[in-house]
């Protein structure tokens, strides 16, 4: 017994000794590091309220590193790392309590309220690190539309000056306001003029409602994720996501009459699939019993304008064919636009992005050249549809089949049908990620490829991307004709080195635009509903000049084909095809 007691303690002692050879061997990730350095000064900010602490800390881990677009990036680690409650236990303080992380330590815990603090005290610390390098547009001049392929900021716009931090008096009255740091990332993916510094503004102050509708109640969204777990992570729950922000945000109110906008936590696709079994005629049925509920609200029947309805997937509200009799007037939430059918309505319907499935890459390992392939697809070939009964049909996919027969023996070039583990490692090693229209023109493969720092190159003539309107996509993408999927390759040669640069470099400032959690998604679809409060579109040219017969590239830039035409059809709810 004595024997084996002491065998086990060798080896347990063995297995410490190895590990910290091996820690002492091999260096961890300079990116970790960086962003664990910026996370400890951080975290002791909280305790000594100073934000120069932050301010320093986030200076130092970034460098040099402005011009290449990582600056918001590394700072979006560090806030992760430093609210990460299995990482934030590294973050020892010696000058605090030895061996205790400073959000263990007394009086500091992992509640939403401190890690919000941690936020919002990071945050303040940007603009002190995003120093510019040239005056801030007056308000009196519109943003200057700057050539899509120029290795600038985004829109040519730069951050406030910041120079009076830390001086007292009249002068630290021209210190810009301190704002968290997920409306900071919202700004640099919008870019710092006054006008979005003034959207910001209101999007900040906005009231949102959320209906509780009563237990009973089989459509509400309490109830579904209850009985259906997955509709709280599949591809299309980007509905409950929004809804749990909100409730879990100073936007959310439970008075109705002071909330600007009101919220019906009607998971729509979760019941399509689930309760409906994709039959349309049960979500007439489900709509009956919404409208129900909300004929009781004094707000449904005098604001029905201002009332949000989540339709996620890409057929949207035509799952439900009285979705225009009934639901017009209302804002749809989708995460699809395809400006060809009645049932999206460009200008007064929200796109936001679908729920991704890859975590976003380094940005230091985005920005590496070099890599083996030079685009790459993987997805289904056949649209795999439901008829009105929920009967399950298939139908070709004749643009995809067209990019298939055509690269299937392109020296590096990956075109297939089929799954594989290899998917994000080819993402990871191919330039341009081709995102060809599916049974919508939405695919999940869009959001992927931006994560993974792959250049989206969209063959998809009608398709409407998510805030569009706010920023310009055609800085980091690349827009083609359907038609034109014959000649895909000789397109994607003609790209040079230093436009490829320009596009990585424009995706990673627009990456977190496409997160919700860990970058600032939520935060943009504030900014849409406070410009449908304010009327902001009314004099606000829309940032993207896109239309089912608009496209750009490097080589020619913005273009525009009057006679292009989509290369078969795309289809609708009970497999109706437009």
């Amino acid at each position: 017994m004595a024997a084996a007691v002491l065998l086990v303690l060798v080896l347990a002692a063995a297995v410490l000794l190895i590990a910290a050879v091996t820690r002492s061997i091999i260096p961890r990730h300079p990116a970790m590091a960086n962003a664990e350095q910026a996370a400890r000064p951080a975290s002791l900010a909280i305790r000594t309220s100073t934000r120069k602490a932050v301010q320093q800390a986030v200076a130092a881990a970034l460098g040099r590193d402005r011009d290449e677009g990582l600056v918001q990036v590394a700072l979006r680690d560090a806030i992760r790392v430093a609210s990460n409650p299995r990482v934030n236990k590294r973050l020892e303080t010696p000058s605090e309590a030895p061996g205790r992380p400073v959000l263990s330590q007394p009086g500091f815990s992992q509640e939403p309220q401190h890690i919000e603090l941690l936020r919002n005290k990071t945050g303040e610390a940007i603009s002190q690190v995003l120093q510019p390098s040239q005056a801030v547009l007056s308000p009196q001049r519109k943003p200057q539309r700057r050539p899509p392929w120029a290795p600038a900021a985004m829109h040519g716009d730069v951050p406030p000056d910041t120079a009076t931090f830390g001086k007292s008096g009249a002068e630290s009255e021209a210190r810009p306001r301190a704002i968290g740091a997920s409306w900071q990332l919202a700004l640099s993916v919008l870019g710092y003029t006054p006008a979005m510094q003034q959207l910001q503004r209101q999007a900040e102050g906005l009231k949102l409602f959320v209906y509780s509708p009563p237990a009973s109640a089989a459509w509400s969204a309490v109830n579904l994720t209850a009985r259906f777990p997955k509709c709280r992570t599949f591809q299309w729950s980007g509905d409950f996501e929004i809804i749990e922000q909100i409730r879990n945000s100073p936007h959310y109110t439970s008075e109705g009459d002071s909330a600007d906008f009101f919220l019906v936590p009607f998971l729509s696709k979760c019941f399509f699939n689930f309760v409906a079994g994709y039959n349309t005629q049960a979500m007439e049925f489900a709509l009956v019993q919404v409208l129900g509920f909300l004929s009781g609200q004094r707000w449904w029947q005098t604001q029905q304008h201002r009332h949000l309805f989540f339709f996620m997937s890409g057929v949207g509200a035509s799952i439900i064919p009285s979705w225009k009799a009934q639901l017009g007037h209302s804002i749809f939430i989708v995460a699809e636009g395809d400006r060809e059918v009645p049932y999206f309505r460009y200008r007064h319907d929200i796109v936001v992005p679908g729920k991704v499935s890859v975590r976003a890459r380094n940005p230091s390992r985005v920005m590496k050249g070099n890599r083996r392939l030079l685009a790459m697809f993987r997805g289904s070939l056949v649209a795999l549809l439901r008829d009105m009964r929920g009967k399950r049909v298939h139908k070709p996919n004749r643009l995809r089949k067209r990019l298939a027969n055509q690269l299937k023996r392109v020296p590096g070039v990956v075109f297939s049908g089929h799954k594989s583990r290899d998917y994000v490692t080819e993402m990871d090693n191919s330039t341009f990620c081709i995102i060809p229209r599916g049974n919508t023109p939405w695919t999940r493969r869009f959001f992927d490829a931006a994560l993974r720092g792959c250049i989206p190159t969209v063959l998809s003539n009608p398709i409407s991307f998510p805030f569009e309107r706010l920023f310009d996509y055609s800085q980091f993408t690349i827009k083609l004709p359907e038609e034109w999927a014959t000649r895909l390759v000789r397109e994607l040669h003609t790209v040079n080195e230093s436009a490829t640069r320009n596009l990585r470099t424009a995706l990673l400032r627009a990456t977190p635009a496409f997160m919700y959690r860990a970058g600032c998604a939520f935060e943009l679809l504030l900014f849409e509903l406070a410009a449908r409060k304010h009327a902001f579109f009314d004099s606000w040219h829309e940032a993207t000049r896109n239309s089912p017969i608009e496209f750009w590239n490097p080589a020619q830039g913005h273009f525009a084909l009057p006679h292009t035409a989509k290369v078969g059809p795309s289809w609708g709810a009970a497999a109706v095809p437009h």
